[in-house]
């Protein structure tokens, strides 16, 4: 979380300013709104006329999203007026004044730090919610969503828009009550600084503003940045397998079958998914021996090198083993990146963990849905290769949140560009004073291994959730498939695409939970249980096809994602907090190696799976 602070005395002219925009804002939100009241009912309306429903409609869109975009910069400004001064600059509906007189303070009172904190924690989720649904608004104007896909994800994005106005004060208030000091912004960090340790602020060479980084905030990017690859490449793994002598796959094949009597024998996207972790094992059974001696920086520029080289030869490849070459570069630098994050956890407080866990759950999210909207016929329609392309700027977004946003604590090394500062010399955080990390031990291969097996209670359910998850996800959807009447209109392509979609959506509602629910540990020795179950569902409709429609699937998809994140969060954190302090860094970087063995086991079993089932006759 990043809090911008500005001088209070900023100018009556720029107060001033402040007001007339908001007025401005009110006046369009208003108009955007009786857009959309117009829109609902604009078919009794355009009955009548003699122009088109479709120009109608484009009308009300260019005039709702105008003053969308309107709204989301005034917002952006209003940041600044809210920090400045106790006028508020968003004025949304008559709830928004009661917060307003609620929480009013004078002209030359010292900035509120319960106002400004509360506002800026709301604003960065509100400004970029409202930026993906106006550029939605704005896709749909240019065609890419039609018939009732259109009308009904219009009318779903209005309501959340009109419904965020409604809630959007009330959340301030109540994130007001959490922090009542009056003190000054300044006087505020430092205390929090001195007695958690977990903040730090910086000011500019002007003094003009500070900024307030929360450790959780960035290993929620790095979590982000890490795993966006490897979800990519599962995600795109039946588009790979489709490549032959340099030629995508087209868009004419993505189309819905009005009828399946016949099963689809494709090459098994195991494949991809073996591609996509055993490399990733490897560097998890055999870099933690010896990976301390390397330091984070330049682990990480490799993770970052290997990503965009994985982005660029799958995208140009000619042939299928080529591709598959790309995957296995995305899989050493996820590998890597998840053992060396999961080690920097420990010079962090323990709420490392739930960033990174967020984080890397939020990657499937992005990574599988962005993936899916580029490529869907009905969306943005573009080709693999240009969907790949795209990607690109995950690379570098990951560098930018480690070497410049991360704040590092002294004990960690950091090298320079001489490649003499590449190894850390031994015992270098021995004389390294730091409040949530102690001097690691230094230890031989055998003491290495016996730190595993205290470990094995907990990476062995880990590794069975992640084997009845991955048969599921790479081994089962690519069977289980719906005709148009039962399958929203989805074409076989896209309904893999969207199974990994919403499976990555429950992974990281799951994945963020650990701050309001942590697991007992009964329940971590439940969850294989509950997903292996689930796998042995998803096996018998793979084989007789009796789920009679695709929603069905789609919801037993989430909870399978809900399974797997919840394993994964709760494992790490029990681990943090168990281990001893001075291995805690090698035992967490470690444990990782539990969900690899599970996914590549599955991956493994996966595809003599596959080509056993399409063997089987089909069972309509």
């Amino acid at each position: 979380m990043s809090l911008v602070v500005f001088p209070q005395k900023f100018g009556l002219y720029l107060r001033t300013s402040f007001f007339f925009i908001s007025v401005m804002m009110l006046i369009m939100l208003l108009t955007s709104t009786g857009a959309f009241l117009i829109t609902l009912a604009h078919g009794k309306y355009i009955e009548d006329c003699e122009i088109s429903a479709i120009e109608v409609r484009k009308w009300l869109l260019y005039v709702h999203s105008f003053g969308e975009y309107f709204f989301v910069i005034c917002e952006l400004l209003g940041t600044i007026g809210k920090c400045i001064a106790s006028w508020n600059t968003e004025i949304v509906l008559i709830l928004w004044s009661a917060a307003k007189k609620k929480y009013k303070t004078d002209k030359d009172a010292p900035l509120n730090i319960s106002r400004s904190y509360a506002y800026c924690r709301c604003a960065a989720a509100s400004v970029l919610a409202r930026v993906l649904i106006i550029t939605y608004v704005y896709l749909k104007i240019a065609g890419f969503f039609e018939g009732d896909a259109d009308s009904g994800f219009y009318y779903l994005m209005n309501v959340l828009i009109n419904l965020y106005c409604l809630v959007y004060p009330w959340t301030i208030m109540l994130c007001h009550r959490k922090i009542k000091s009056q003190q000054t912004v300044a006087d505020w960090l430092k205390r929090k600084q001195h007695e958690t340790g977990q903040l730090g602020y910086r000011k500019d060479r002007r003094g003009v503003f500070i900024i307030l980084a929360s450790p959780q905030s960035f290993f929620n990017l790095l979590g982000l940045c890490n795993n966006y690859g490897y979800v990519i490449m599962l995600s795109a793994a039946e588009d790979i397998l489709s490549q032959q002598h340099g030629k995508n796959k087209t868009t004419t094949e993505d189309t819905c079958m009005p009828e399946i009597n016949t099963r689809e024998c494709k090459p098994p996207t195991a494949e991809v998914l073996l591609s996509d972790n055993l490399p990733s094992l490897i560097v998890k059974l055999t870099f933690p021996f010896f990976m301390d001696r390397f330091p984070f920086g330049l682990r990480v520029a490799v993770v970052c090198l290997l990503q965009a080289t994985s982005y660029f030869v799958v995208a140009f490849s000619v042939s299928i083993p080529m591709s598959l070459a790309g995957v296995v570069f995305v899989s050493l630098g996820g590998g890597l990146g998840e053992i060396t994050f999961l080690g920097l956890s420990a010079h962090y407080q323990r709420i490392a963990i739930a960033g990174w866990s967020s984080g890397t759950g939020m990657a499937g999210l992005l990574g599988s849905f962005s993936y899916a909207f580029l490529t869907e016929p009905h969306m943005a329609n573009l080709t693999p290769k240009v969907a790949l392309l795209i990607q690109l700027f995950i690379p570098v977004l990951f560098a930018i949140a480690y070497f410049i946003l991360l704040e590092k604590p002294e004990s960690v090394y950091s090298p320079t560009l001489n490649p003499k500062s590449w190894i850390v010399p031994k015992g270098y955080d021995d004389f390294v004073v730091s409040k949530h990390r102690v001097p690691q031990r230094q230890l031989n291969p055998w003491e290495r291994v016996q730190l595993i097996v205290p470990m094995l209670h907990l990476m062995i359910p880990l590794a069975f959730v992640y084997v009845g998850e991955y048969m599921i996800n790479q081994g089962m959807t690519q069977q289980i498939v719906f005709d148009c009447s039962h399958g929203f209109n989805l074409s076989l392509h896209s309904q893999y695409r969207w199974y990994q979609v919403l499976y990555q959506f429950g992974v990281f509602v799951s994945r963020s939970s650990i701050k309001l629910v942590e697991l007992p540990m009964w329940a971590l020795y439940l969850l294989p249980i509950l997903q292996l179950s689930n796998m042995l569902f998803f096996f018998f409709d793979a084989l007789y096809w009796f789920v009679p429609h695709i929603g069905i699937i789609f919801a037993l998809i989430v909870f399978e994602g809900l399974f797997g994140g919840s394993s994964y969060v709760n494992t790490f954190h029990k681990i943090h907090n168990k281990v001893e302090p001075d291995v805690r860094e090698y035992c967490l970087s470690a444990a990782s190696m539990g969900d690899s063995i599970g996914v590549n086991f599955a991956a493994g079993v996966s595809i003599p799976l596959h080509y056993w089932m399409c063997r089987q006759p089909s069972p309509r």
